[in-house]
């Protein structure tokens, strides 16, 4: 083929390198990290103005979490809902909006499984085993697809409808960036900050410890049986 019927291409050179992780900082001298070149490296690609977009979209999701005041120290909460979601608004500050999505999801399947792990369903007084769950729902509830879990928890009382709506609308958010190729991003980042909005409503709702009379803590009665197995503290 001749030069003249090749078409030039823009290109992106090194676009996986941290550079800022890579030089200096790794001498004999022990020369620190440049933390505003990391911070710049760990950026979305087309970002600029860093440091104030990082603080305005910190304040953003903020708005959204601030009932999030006190959570128990509690592996399961701590790992699976809390921490996920706090790595969800690291993700949005720095403008990965993508990967704030997907983060979300996970925290929204993690908080429909521990909801029904806790919840207090017995037939013929008896918690329903694996088989006892593959039975009644095809399979276990864990292994369920999240659409399925969300109608067997709102079916039983356990998620009410306004929270089980939040839990869809982060499945559905989620799905179309994850699984369909031909998504577009033009709302990315505003589906991103709903997601985080209705995921942050979920565990606030589910997890989140309220001080009451003489800064007592008051713990909500579905997890005071929870706590009490797992040992963690009063449960009054």
């Amino acid at each position: 083929m001749s030069d003249d019927n090749r078409t030039p291409i823009n290109v992106w050179v090194n676009p996986l390198r941290f550079f800022s992780l890579e030089g200096e900082p790794f001498n004999p001298d022990h020369t620190e990290i440049d933390y505003q070149k990391l911070v710049s490296d760990l950026r979305g690609p087309d970002d600029d103005n860093l440091i104030e977009k990082v603080r305005g979209r910190y304040k953003l999701l903020t708005n959204y979490d601030d009932n999030l005041f006190i959570v128990p120290v509690n592996n399961v909460i701590l790992q699976k809902l809390v921490w996920p979601l706090r790595a969800a608004k690291q993700a949005f500050c720095l403008g990965n909006y993508l990967g704030c999505i997907a983060l979300c999801g996970t925290v929204a399947e993690m908080i429909t499984i521990f909801l029904f792990e806790i919840a207090n369903i017995t037939i013929n007084g008896v918690k329903p085993d694996d088989s006892a769950q593959r039975k009644l729902f095809g399979n276990t509830f864990e292994k369920l697809g999240q659409e399925r879990r969300l109608e067997i928890l709102e079916v039983y009382g356990i998620l009410s409808k306004k929270l089980a709506h939040e839990a869809n609308q982060i499945r559905g958010i989620r799905k179309t960036y994850l699984h369909i190729l031909s998504k577009d991003f033009t709302s990315l980042e505003k589906d991103a900050k709903s997601v985080y909005k209705s995921a942050a409503m979920l565990i606030g709702e589910m997890v989140s410890l309220k001080p009451g009379e003489g800064g007592k803590i008051t713990i909500p009665a579905h997890l005071v049986n929870f706590l009490s197995k797992a040992g963690e503290g009063e449960t009054s």
